[in-house]
Order: structure tokens, then C-alpha cells, then sequence
């Protein structure tokens, strides 16, 4: 766990560092490829099945240690 950690924007996951947190940047609005991908509902449901697999696997593996 980073001490000192970089704290530049207005996320609550940034100013509550006593509160365990993700924040998971997936692309940019202003990037028109970007933009594709975050608006179908295909790659949204991909992106989240995704996260939810890696957290469980993070979850199994924690538990196991």
C-alpha cells in the first residue's frame, strides 16, 4: 500500500485512503475508438464480467493465503 499516494481529482476513492477502494479507468470519451467500445452494451457486459472474474480470482486466492 502506497503511504503517500498521488491524490489529483475529485474521486472519493482518492480522498478516503482509510477506505479500500478500486477505481478502474476502461478509456477515454474523448477518444473516438474509445468511445465505441464504452457505449456498446456487448463490450460493457464483457468489460464487466471481466472486473467481476478478476475480483473473485483475487478474492480465492486471498483467502487461500
Amino acid at each position: 500500500v502506497n503511504s503517500r499516494p498521488e491524490r489529483n481529482g475529485e474521486f472519493a476513492v482518492l480522498k478516503a485512503a482509510d477506505i479500500p477502494s478500486i477505481l478502474i479507468e476502461l478509456g477515454f470519451l474523448s477518444t473516438d475508438a474509445d468511445l465505441q467500445r464504452l457505449t456498446s452494451e456487448d463490450w460493457q457486459t464483457a468489460a464487466a464480467e471481466a472486473i467481476r472474474d478478476g475480483l473473485i480470482l483475487w478474492a480465492e486466492e486471498d483467502r487461500l493465503r
